[in-house]
């Protein structure tokens, strides 16, 4: 069986690599199956393990496409996450860890969030006095 492709005259000088290229199943040894399955365990393991860091990633960076409801709980868990490291603050404690808190992850954007909220409250406040 020779193909007519540029890689034609290798298959023609060395026909081994053109009979291994289509091995059927009962041709293989017992030892090359597992192996072929412990490959494709292999694969699969990463696979999945590489789609689920992409699925994570991906939540962690689009803060646009979040509902309401999940910004808010974001925004809870983010506060309460700051409120009790700053309690773990002892006083060998530099300003760098200080402001680390705060900037940390995504917690930027849910403090600037909370800012706005709060700024909102004291222009109702002092609109209706």
């Amino acid at each position: 069986m020779t193909t007519i492709t540029s890689g034609s005259d290798f298959l023609e000088i060395k026909p081994e690599v053109q009979d291994q290229r289509f091995i059927n199943p009962p041709q293989l040894t017992e030892f090359e199956t597992k192996n072929l399955e412990h490959q494709y365990r292999k694969l699969q393991y990463f696979t999945d393990r590489a789609n689920e860091e992409l699925e994570q990633k991906q939540e962690h960076e689009v803060f646009i496409n979040l509902s309401l409801v999940q910004i808010f709980r974001k925004l809870s868990s983010t506060i309460i996450s700051i409120i009790n490291e700053l309690l773990t603050l002892n006083q060998k404690s530099s300003l760098e860890d200080f402001i680390y808190i705060f900037i940390r992850d995504d917690r930027l954007i849910y403090i600037g969030i909370l800012l706005i909220i709060i700024g909102l409250c004291f222009y109702l406040i002092d609109i209706t006095s």
